[in-house]
């Protein structure tokens, strides 16, 4: 794991594979477990959500991909005593929840063109009720100081 003072108090981890003989054999794909037809969703880029309502959807380890809709913007969200993350971005459905423990680190995407590829927008990174939580794709990356890696097919 990369420590960084940059990445303040949210809910994500870095980890260094510049140099590494990993970063030749890495893809930008997001697992899709339930899925005969897509088990793997390219990553096309990134996509800024920036109105209420739009369509996303996150890839979690336990509740695999499930969608909802956004809820709220530059929300505040408190862990614990001393633990505050702000500028997220709350989503979810009405009639049921979305995500279980376990889905947090996620990717949260909206589909493009076809049920095949993506748009990144974000990591899943927790819930409140039935709220769902993600940090957006621009502070993970100006946080991190990285740039996005696109798939090139």
């Amino acid at each position: 794991m990369v420590e960084s003072d940059n990445i303040d108090k949210y809910d994500f981890g870095l980890i260094n594979i510049t140099g590494s003989q990993a970063l030749q054999s890495m893809t930008t794909l997001i697992r899709n477990t339930d899925s005969i037809n897509y088990p793997q969703l390219i990553i096309k880029g990134g996509i800024r959500i920036t109105s209420y309502g739009a369509h996303v959807c996150k890839s979690g380890w336990r509740s695999h991909v499930t969608c909802g809709y956004i809820r709220g913007f530059n929300t505040i969200s408190t862990k614990g005593d001393d633990i505050i993350s702000k500028h997220l971005i709350f989503y979810g459905k009405d009639t049921y929840q979305i995500a279980c423990s376990g889905d947090s680190g996620g990717p949260v995407f909206s589909y493009l063109q076809n049920l095949k590829t993506v748009g990144l927008s974000g990591i899943h990174s927790g819930h409140h009720y039935d709220f769902f939580e993600f940090v957006p794709l621009d502070i993970i990356l100006n946080k991190g100081e990285l740039e996005l890696v696109k798939n090139s097919q």
